[in-house]
């Protein structure tokens, strides 16, 4: 025992860390409903509902960086008002 077999599994490969549950949590516009499985590339997914209203399926590293916000929604905002949004909640917007 060398102090990092716990950190391995039975084929002696390294453990993958356990995900967070993310269910409830805001990220943006978007809300976290429930974890949606595993995309094809084996990445942990979730399934959102925003602002909006839509329901979108949001990867795990995208919405704890942030990259994803919205289910879309934000970016026809941004083209309609510029990057200078109104001050208004994001449901009052169209």
């Amino acid at each position: 025992m060398n102090g990092y077999d716990d950190l391995l599994n039975e084929q002696g490969e390294p453990r993958a860390k356990p995900r967070a549950d993310l269910s409830g949590l805001r990220f943006g516009r978007l809300t976290v409903i429930e974890k949606a499985g595993k995309d094809a590339h084996g990445k942990t997914s979730w399934k959102c509902t925003c602002d909006c209203g839509k329901e979108a399926v949001v990867r795990h590293g995208l919405l704890q960086s942030l990259h994803t916000r919205s289910c879309g929604c934000l970016r026809v905002a941004r083209r309609r008002f510029g990057w200078r949004m109104p001050a208004a909640t994001p449901r009052s917007l169209p």
